[in-house]
């Protein structure tokens, strides 16, 4: 729970027969990440009110029962995966005996690894979903939840509640069928299996793809739409050997080489897409800084929000992440997108996209050597 949350519920659940007087809220808002923290600390020491007292405030009042469910969920999420990848090798030593036998116990091990997560993942969210309605209904907590999340009518990308069911059925189910894909990817010797990998790896991206457009994480969703080349590209290879073998070998060297020409030039890529889309120019202010690895000993990364208007309406949009440091309360010109306000070009490169290379690039090389039949160890 961020500090501005906190300190109103504070504020809220202070016993009005005190004399403890807390900040307002614009003074709050005026301290620095720091030192609102710390102030946190400070009122809830001189009130005596306990982090788990602001929990429960803030979250379902049956939070025991539900965080007892989702800690069963994710046993049974560890034990099926951890079972699916046994059962999955089993397989795959049993098919040199007996083909049909090993495929069979492989797709067991498919179900058990990639389908029974994703199932407990919904199964949580949606159980989530229902007693955040039942803690509304409440009327010890309904006036609380309802003023805090009044309080900001700008519209943004993010959000502490459940997100949308659209946003976690496309990523629920992207990342099911991304962890399938890359299992079949270590099986895979046949022209099925390589079109299975390249269907599995292409459509799981692009839906990962839509769940971060749904959710207004516009810069994500277009980085997921390299990772998805490779899935689109093996397809096609693999396609190509039932309709003219002879040209397979050629084409898995033309498309290797295009790909990672690709990959290599994927900032500049990045940049022309949002500098294309991104046609009007908007002042914008920082109103908060998340570090997102402050432990680490290399160069800290950094995720703005900023805060800007467009057609009479109010935005607050949060970044992505980038090492360039962006202090609380500067202003800078933003390029947005006129049709869709949070999609907005700051003129830098994401710190994401060198990930994003090694993996694609890793990812790529394994299936384009195991595509043209050269084994890798």
């Amino acid at each position: 729970m961020n500090p501005r949350i906190s300190y109103r519920l504070l504020k809220e659940l202070i016993n009005p027969d005190t004399d403890i007087t807390l900040m307002s809220d614009d003074e709050f808002d005026a301290l620095s990440p720091a030192a609102q923290k710390k102030e946190v600390r400070r009122a809830m020491k001189s009130t005596g009110i306990k982090k788990s007292d602001l929990r429960a405030a803030f979250r379902p009042t049956d939070i025991t029962e539900h965080k007892d469910s989702s800690a069963t969920l994710m046993v049974v999420t560890a034990l099926s995966m951890l079972a699916g990848f046994i059962t999955a090798i089993t397989g795959l030593c049993l098919t040199e005996n007996n083909e049909e036998l090993g495929g069979l116990i492989v797709v067991i091990g498919l179900i058990l690894a990639a389908g029974v997560p994703a199932v407990c993942f919904f199964l949580d969210r949606l159980e989530h979903d229902r007693t955040l309605k039942r803690m509304e209904k409440d009327p010890k907590y309904a006036g609380i939840l309802k003023r805090i999340r009044g309080e900001e009518t700008a519209d943004t990308n993010f959000s502490d509640d459940t997100p949308p069911k659209k946003v976690l059925l496309t990523g629920g189910t992207g990342i099911a069928l991304v962890a399938a894909s890359l299992i079949s990817l270590s099986i895979f010797r046949s022209t099925f299996l390589g079109i299975l990998f390249g269907a599995l790896f292409f459509t799981g991206f692009t839906l990962l793809s839509i769940s971060f457009r749904l959710s207004k994480k516009r810069d994500a969703a277009i980085m997921m739409n390299f990772p998805a080349l490779i899935g689109l590209i093996v397809m096609i290879l693999h396609l190509t050997v039932l309709i003219k073998h002879e040209m397979y070998y050629a084409s898995v060297l033309v498309c290797s080489i295009v790909y990672m020409i690709t990959l290599l030039l994927m900032p500049v890529i990045f940049n022309l897409i949002k500098r294309t889309r991104c046609t009007v120019t908007v002042p914008a202010k920082c109103v908060s800084v998340k570090e997102t690895n402050p432990a680490s000993r290399t160069k800290n990364s950094y995720r703005a929000v900023w805060r800007y208007s467009y057609n009479g309406v109010e935005y607050l949009h949060e970044d992505i992440s980038s090492t360039e440091y962006i202090g609380r309360g500067d202003t800078k010109d933003i390029r947005i997108n006129p049709d869709d306000p949070h999609d907005i070009y700051n003129i830098r490169r994401p710190s994401s996209c060198g990930l994003m290379i090694v993996f694609c690039a890793i990812t790529a090389f394994i299936a384009f050597m195991i595509s043209a039949g050269i084994p890798m160890t």
